[in-house]
């Protein structure tokens, strides 16, 4: 996965900024799956039916197998992300999106903390900045939350609640090492294997536990075959984009392009949902884009 009009480090911001526009809308969708089908289940059929293109690339472009080292490395980010989907599903269910999906992207620290301590990046200055200013626009954007539409009424999709926290913090742990673990697997793999990985565990480990878990009723009868294509096609793209960008990049610089997704949610809240946003998010908001510009800029 190439932009051919680009090259180099601009691509992996590029491919960043796809991650996170795909992510931030894929959140509307997998919140109304979960809604439908509960945590698990909406683990097992994005998981699940994420992998049919997966492997058709894998077909298509084979990958020369893994050391037991990487395999091992492969596993371990597996696991890790299984974890941390179960946790990010389960923050859907019984809390707000407004809520959990800031916090989730939380992850941002833990991976840019990973890479310059772990792998001795050393983004410039301008880079520096740019971080800064995404990482921090995505905060500001993502919590200073209005909670009413632009109608001045109070909005239902953000009720005052903790509901959730708990299990975005985890899902925040988890994504924090998976997406620290991804590159140098990318890098040695190539962008497609470790996200097969990932799949294939949430679903081999999900799928046992929804056959011993009750089955809780649907909130209607027709199931939304239409949240689940965009909520496999949208995550698909944005894996994809990720683990290639971090092959062109700086860890340190794509990861938080990425979290960014949580900016682009509000956004798409205020486009399609019609809450408010108020003077705090605009200014996260232009923040977090004006970040990505100095690191789609800077040399």
């Amino acid at each position: 996965m190439v932009l051919p009009i680009v090259e180099g480090p601009l691509q992996g911001v590029l491919l960043g900024v796809t991650a996170a526009v795909c992510w931030g809308y894929g959140d509307f969708s997998a919140k109304r799956l979960v809604d439908h089908t509960g945590s698990l289940r909406g683990v097992a059929l994005v998981q699940g039916l994420g992998l049919l293109p997966l492997l058709i690339l894998l077909v298509l472009w084979p990958t020369p197998a893994p050391s037991l080292l990487l395999l091992g490395g492969l596993v371990l980010v597996g696991l890790l992300g299984c974890a941390a989907n179960i946790l990010f599903f389960r923050s859907f269910e019984v809390g707000p999106l407004s809520l959990v999906s800031p916090i989730s992207s939380a992850y941002v620290a833990i991976t840019v903390g990973l890479a310059l301590l772990v792998l001795g990046e050393l983004p410039g200055p301008l880079q520096l900045a740019g971080i800064l200013l995404t990482a921090g626009g995505t905060i500001v954007a993502a919590l200073a939350s209005d909670r009413t539409s632009r109608g001045g009424t109070v909005s239902q999709r953000a009720p005052s609640t903790t509901k959730g926290v708990a299990a975005a913090l985890g899902a925040a742990v988890g994504f924090g090492l998976m997406f620290f673990l991804l590159k140098p697997l990318a890098e040695s793999t190539g962008p497609v294997l470790p996200v097969t990985f990932v799949r294939v565990a949430s679903f081999c480990v999900v799928a046992p536990l929804i056959v011993r878990s009750p089955r809780s009723a649907p909130s209607s009868s027709t199931f939304p075959w239409g949240l689940l294509v965009i909520a496999v096609t949208l995550d698909s793209i944005a894996f994809l984009a990720y683990t290639t960008g971090v092959r062109l990049n700086l860890l340190s610089v794509v990861a938080p392009v990425t979290g960014a997704f949580g900016g682009f949610t509000a956004l798409f809240a205020y486009w399609l949902l019609g809450e408010r946003l108020g003077r705090l998010q605009w200014a996260g908001i232009l923040a977090l884009l004006l970040g990505i510009l100095i690191l789609s800029t800077a040399p």
